[in-house]
Parts: structure tokens; C-alpha cells; sequence
């Protein structure tokens, strides 16, 4: 990722001096031995090769303060390859009723639920396997207890041939299929200038009493 960014000859020519701090992205790949192989052999914009990457590797990547930054969605220590990956699960803001900026009658937190029947419970990365020749090969996660309630629910095949082990990719099944099936709720909010250092993949608790939300 540093060399598609930064390599003077072929690379996006984005400047060194821009580059976050990305220690912990590289704890937690090696942790999770999330380990990628990857050949750009065709033209591909670099915003989708970074795209591609974030979700194999389930972290976000923003650019804030002069600096491109990433931070993994892995919220449990893990340790692997001499290498320990301790999430910061510490809320930036604690934030109460009187934080949030309302207009009216409108509510100061808006949750929306995605049904869980609607979330997929069989996942598929396609892969290319050094074992066999770099033949293509199919890793799968499922969720069976919703495929029981549910149905089977099945995501588009995700081609990832960055992806050289079939370790390695059904490790990537399984965090985007726990990330289906397990992040269902989004909530949208208000607030002032005083919260302006949030960032994207900060953690905040919400309090709403009215909503049902007590420091969640």
C-alpha cells in the first residue's frame, strides 16, 4: 500500500510527509495473519485497489489532520506472529442529550435498523491458491444459525486475488461475514464545533434516553 502510494516511477505520487501513522494496521494484519500477495498487472485506479485492500484486511482508511490514516474495525486483542494487536475501545466523547443539536420536534438520534433476514449468512472469496499452482479456489464462511432461521443468504463472490492462502481467505469470509450479520445499526446525530477533532472510526457512546440508548 505504501509503494502504490508513494513509489516515484509508477506509483500515485502521494508525498511521504503524508503518510499516518499506520502501527496498528501492521499489528493487526500480522496478528490476524491477514497476509496479502498481490499483482497489478492492468490499470486500476488507485482508489479502488486501496477500496479492495481496506475490506480484505476489514479496516477504513480517511484522510484527516494532513495525514492519511487507517484503523482496523478489530475490536479483540490478538496475538500471532510475535505480534500482540490491543484495540483502543476508550470513547473519545461520552455523549449526552443536551450534546446533540436538534431542529424542532426532530429526534436527537435517528437509529436505522437493517432485519436481520435481510443480512447475508453465506459469504465466498475467490482466491488464487500457491499450493495448487495458483489455481483459482473458492474459500466460504457461513452463519448457520441464521441460515436456519433464515434461509440461505448468499453475498456476490468477492474476487480477491490478492489472496494466496486458503487460511488467509477464509479469515477474510469470516470478517465480512460477522460484519453482515452483526453490524446492523446506523445511527445519525447532530453536534457543534466542540466535537469538530471526531474522526472517522472514532468511538463515541450515545445517550438518549428517549430512544433507548444509555451510553451504547
Amino acid at each position: 500500500l505504501l509503494d502504490l502510494l508513494t513509489n516515484p516511477p509508477y506509483g500515485l505520487g502521494f508525498p511521504m510527509a503524508n503518510i499516518g501513522d499506520w502501527t496498528q494496521f501492521y499489528r493487526y494484519c500480522t496478528a490476524n495473519s491477514l497476509f496479502l500477495s498481490p499483482v497489478f498487472s492492468a490499470q486500476e485506479e488507485t482508489s479502488a485497489i486501496i477500496t479492495r485492500l481496506m475490506k480484505l484486511t476489514n479496516s477504513g482508511v480517511y484522510f484527516s489532520e494532513g495525514t492519511l490514516k487507517i484503523t482496523p474495525f478489530g475490536d479483540a486483542v490478538v496475538t500471532g506472529h510475535q505480534t500482540t494487536y490491543t484495540p483502543n475501545t476508550t470513547p473519545v466523547y461520552e455523549l449526552m442529550e443536551d450534546d446533540f443539536i436538534v431542529t424542532g420536534d426532530e429526534d436527537p438520534v435517528t437509529i436505522s435498523r437493517r432485519p436481520s433476514v435481510d443480512a447475508y449468512n453465506h459469504v465466498k472469496v475467490e482466491f488464487l491458491n500457491a499450493s495448487n499452482q495458483f489455481n483459482t479456489e473458492v474459500a466460504e464462511a457461513k452463519d448457520l444459525v441464521a441460515i436456519d432461521l433464515f434461509g440461505l443468504r448468499t453475498m456476490d463472490s468477492i474476487q480477491a486475488h490478492e489472496i494466496k492462502s486458503p487460511v488467509v481467505a477464509r479469515a477474510v469470509a469470516q470478517n465480512i461475514l460477522q460484519r453482515s450479520q452483526y453490524v446492523c445499526n446506523s445511527y445519525s446525530f447532530k453536534l457543534g464545533w466542540k466535537h469538530c477533532l471526531l474522526e472517522p472510526t472514532d468511538l463515541v457512546t450515545l445517550t438518549d434516553l428517549a430512544a433507548g440508548l444509555d451510553q451504547t
